[in-house]
Protein backbone atom coordinates (compact mmCIF):
# COMPACT_ATOMS: atom_id res chain seq x y z
CA UNK A 1 0.00 0.00 0.00
CA UNK A 2 1.29 3.53 -0.87
CA UNK A 3 0.46 6.25 1.80
CA UNK A 4 1.41 9.84 1.16
CA UNK A 5 2.08 12.40 2.92
CA UNK A 6 1.82 16.48 2.83
CA UNK A 7 2.87 18.87 5.99
CA UNK A 8 0.57 21.57 6.46
CA UNK A 9 2.12 23.36 9.36
CA UNK A 10 4.72 22.61 11.85
CA UNK A 11 5.61 23.60 14.93
CA UNK A 12 9.21 24.05 16.14
CA UNK A 13 9.62 23.47 19.80
CA UNK A 14 11.80 21.10 21.83
CA UNK A 15 9.52 18.29 19.79
CA UNK A 16 8.47 19.02 16.57
CA UNK A 17 4.22 18.55 15.90
CA UNK A 18 3.54 19.13 12.41
CA UNK A 19 0.12 18.71 10.89
CA UNK A 20 -0.14 16.70 7.57
CA UNK A 21 -2.72 14.95 4.97
CA UNK A 22 -2.52 10.89 4.91
CA UNK A 23 -3.26 10.32 1.99
CA UNK A 24 -4.11 6.22 1.45
CA UNK A 25 -3.85 4.32 -1.90
CA UNK A 26 -3.17 0.79 -3.41
CA UNK A 27 -3.98 -2.40 -0.89
CA UNK A 28 -3.94 -2.55 2.79
CA UNK A 29 -1.04 -4.53 4.80
CA UNK A 30 -2.43 -6.03 7.82
CA UNK A 31 -0.70 -5.24 10.73
CA UNK A 32 -0.63 -1.37 9.29
CA UNK A 33 1.99 0.91 7.49
CA UNK A 34 4.68 1.91 9.57
CA UNK A 35 6.19 5.60 8.84
CA UNK A 36 8.72 4.81 6.16
CA UNK A 37 12.39 7.44 6.33
CA UNK A 38 10.71 9.14 2.96
CA UNK A 39 7.57 10.24 6.09
CA UNK A 40 9.65 11.20 7.93
CA UNK A 41 12.10 13.20 6.17
CA UNK A 42 9.10 15.07 4.29
CA UNK A 43 7.99 15.78 7.82
CA UNK A 44 11.36 17.13 8.73
CA UNK A 45 11.33 14.51 11.62
CA UNK A 46 13.95 11.59 12.56
CA UNK A 47 11.20 9.93 14.85
CA UNK A 48 7.58 9.64 15.25
CA UNK A 49 6.17 9.72 18.68
CA UNK A 50 3.01 10.00 19.13
CA UNK A 51 0.43 10.41 16.03
CA UNK A 52 -2.87 12.19 16.42
CA UNK A 53 -5.30 10.97 13.32
CA UNK A 54 -8.68 13.15 12.74
CA UNK A 55 -11.54 10.88 11.39
CA UNK A 56 -13.34 14.05 10.42
CA UNK A 57 -15.18 14.18 7.23
CA UNK A 58 -12.32 14.44 4.91
CA UNK A 59 -12.49 11.60 3.25
CA UNK A 60 -13.33 9.46 5.76
CA UNK A 61 -15.98 6.98 3.98
CA UNK A 62 -17.14 3.59 4.36
CA UNK A 63 -16.95 3.49 8.29
CA UNK A 64 -12.94 2.79 7.93
CA UNK A 65 -11.51 4.65 11.31
CA UNK A 66 -7.31 5.00 11.83
CA UNK A 67 -5.37 4.30 14.44
CA UNK A 68 -2.09 4.74 15.60
CA UNK A 69 -0.46 1.78 17.29
CA UNK A 70 2.39 2.87 19.76
CA UNK A 71 3.50 0.10 20.81
CA UNK A 72 4.17 -1.53 16.81
CA UNK A 73 5.04 2.20 15.48
CA UNK A 74 1.77 1.54 12.53
CA UNK A 75 -1.31 3.24 11.54
CA UNK A 76 -3.93 0.48 11.29
CA UNK A 77 -7.33 0.90 9.03
CA UNK A 78 -10.59 -0.70 10.77
CA UNK A 79 -13.79 -1.08 9.81
CA UNK A 80 -17.00 -1.64 12.28
CA UNK A 81 -18.87 -4.61 12.12
CA UNK A 82 -22.85 -4.72 10.86
CA UNK A 83 -24.16 -3.86 14.22
CA UNK A 84 -24.33 -0.42 16.41
CA UNK A 85 -22.50 -3.01 19.33
CA UNK A 86 -20.14 -4.93 16.92
CA UNK A 87 -16.18 -4.51 17.62
CA UNK A 88 -14.23 -2.92 15.06
CA UNK A 89 -11.86 -4.86 12.90
CA UNK A 90 -8.74 -4.51 11.12
CA UNK A 91 -8.83 -4.15 7.36
CA UNK A 92 -7.82 -7.61 5.90
CA UNK A 93 -4.27 -7.77 3.29
CA UNK A 94 -4.64 -6.96 0.37
CA UNK A 95 -7.81 -4.89 0.31
CA UNK A 96 -7.73 -2.14 -1.85
CA UNK A 97 -8.24 1.26 -0.06
CA UNK A 98 -8.49 5.05 -0.96
CA UNK A 99 -8.57 7.32 1.92
CA UNK A 100 -7.54 10.91 2.76
CA UNK A 101 -7.47 11.95 6.73
CA UNK A 102 -6.08 14.81 8.64
CA UNK A 103 -3.20 13.85 11.53
CA UNK A 104 -0.98 15.35 13.62
CA UNK A 105 2.56 13.84 14.46
CA UNK A 106 4.47 14.71 17.46
CA UNK A 107 8.56 13.77 16.87
CA UNK A 108 11.82 14.04 17.09
CA UNK A 109 13.37 17.27 14.18
CA UNK A 110 16.13 16.27 12.36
Amino acid sequence: MAVAVSAIRRDATALKRVFCTLTFSGTYTTGGEAPTVGWLKALSLSSLLKANIDQGGNGASDGVIAKYNHSTNKIQLYEGGAAVDSPMKELTSAQAIALVLQAEFIGDGN
